[in-house]
């Protein structure tokens, strides 16, 4: 099978003939004497387009080497091909991309690529490198733009596997059973790289890299980037959300950072002040249980949380030990037929908890926890845990009867 890809990345058409066309269950499989597209690999993705006119679904790979492409519908005799060749630009941009980094991070800072992806928006590179700080990604950058601006032109030769034993040649994953020549991507003065993508075939092309930011991994560091015209289309939403910001915060974009640190200070401060409120008002809701006949007493508070519960139970407990109190936090579901539809919709989540003397708690907290659909646990005088519904609410209070 001709692979017209590995020699021609710029092709956008061709014409092949079918070989086989196989009904599977998915659809059709179909085998050409040629392939225009690019199967994927190498962190690069699959290419897409149409193979006499049908959308091609994917790939799959033979023991032979040579690939099938999923069609939804047959085909037969001579087809054309027609490559989606935005998307294959774009990923021609993003993996030259790859390179430029690749070189620029080995011949600065002796960092070794050991993975590389091509996403839908970002890209991202791994380097053996416990952390790459935001200087190291500007002169990283900065010499990868260098590169760019000097036109250096790219191309595809081969070479046998000696030469990359010898270090004549940059690889990073080189199958142990690959015989042959080898493809060689080669960027003229600065990169030899055994590589079975697409490329550009100037450095000029590219225009641009723009390295975004970093994510630490057991293994090195993560650097997410954007190359050629993702760099246009990532600056075109950083600055929607730019503008949204503006909107929102009825400043302009200098004034973002402190008008938002204001409102996170002032967020702090009522946080605060609603945490001592709540906890006050657990205190004060204690103190009506406590007065409440009866050896069990109920209550129940929608706006409540799980540090108003302890703060209630505390009380309980301290002021009348023999007493046993069953509190639910958390927004109760609507009954059957009212508001908000049916009672089968799972309840929003909620804490709840069991405060009293031990042998009372050790019967009660379980049962609370099965009606609730929740988790938790506890031992001597208090069981705790989270709701998952609340739907069963009234079934917890009879318990007090």
């Amino acid at each position: 099978m001709e692979r017209i890809f590995e020699s021609d990345s710029y092709a956008r058409t061709a014409t092949a003939r079918v070989v086989s066309c196989i009904q599977v269950a998915d659809g059709f499989e179909v085998q050409l004497d040629r392939m225009l597209f690019y199967p994927g690999g190498g962190g690069q993705p699959e290419d897409r387009g149409t193979v006499g006119g049908i959308p091609v679904l994917g790939f799959r790979k033979l023991e032979s080497g040579e690939y099938l492409h999923l069609l939804a519908q047959p085909v037969q005799g001579e087809v054309e091909l027609v490559l989606d060749w935005p998307r294959r630009y774009d990923h021609m941009q993003q993996h030259t991309g790859q390179h430029l980094i690749t070189v620029a991070a080995s011949a600065e800072f002796g960092l070794k690529t050991i993975a590389f992806h091509i996403g839908d928006d970002v890209c991202d590179i791994e380097f053996d490198a416990a952390n790459v700080d935001r200087a190291r990604l500007d002169r990283l950058e900065k010499r990868v733009n260098e590169r760019i601006a000097e036109g250096r032109g790219m191309r595809i030769t081969t070479a046998d596997r000696e030469a990359v034993e010898r270090g004549e040649i940059r690889s990073r994953l080189l199958p142990q059973h690959l015989e042959g020549p080898l493809r060689i991507v080669e960027i003229d003065g600065l990169d030899r790289n055994t590589c079975g993508g697409t490329h550009l075939s100037n450095t000029s092309e590219l225009r641009q890299v723009k390295l975004l930011h970093t994510e630490k991994l057991s293994r090195g560091t993560r650097v997410y980037y954007v190359a050629g015209g993702r760099v246009l289309a990532q600056l075109a939403r950083t600055l929607e959300r730019q503008d949204a910001l503006t909107a929102a915060l009825q400043c302009g974009p200098e004034q973002h950072m402190t008008v938002l640190g204001n409102m996170l200070a002032r967020s702090r401060e009522l946080e605060k002040t609603a945490k001592q409120l709540l906890l006050e008002l657990g205190r004060a809701s204690a103190e009506a249980l406590i007065r409440e006949p009866g050896p069990v007493v109920f209550l129940h508070r929608p706006d409540g949380d799980a540090e108003f519960l302890r703060a209630v139970a505390s009380a309980v407990s301290d002021r009348r030990p023999d007493l046993v109190a069953i509190l639910v936090a958390g927004q109760a579901e609507p009954p059957r037929g009212g508001a908000g539809g049916g009672s089968d919709r799972a309840g929003p989540a909620g804490s709840f908890a069991v405060v009293g003397p031990e042998e009372k708690v050790a019967d009660l907290g379980p049962r609370v926890r099965d009606l609730l659909d929740g988790k938790g646990g506890g031992r001597g005088t208090l069981f705790q845990g989270k709701a998952g519904s609340l739907k069963r609410l009234d079934e917890v209070k009879r318990l007090v009867s």
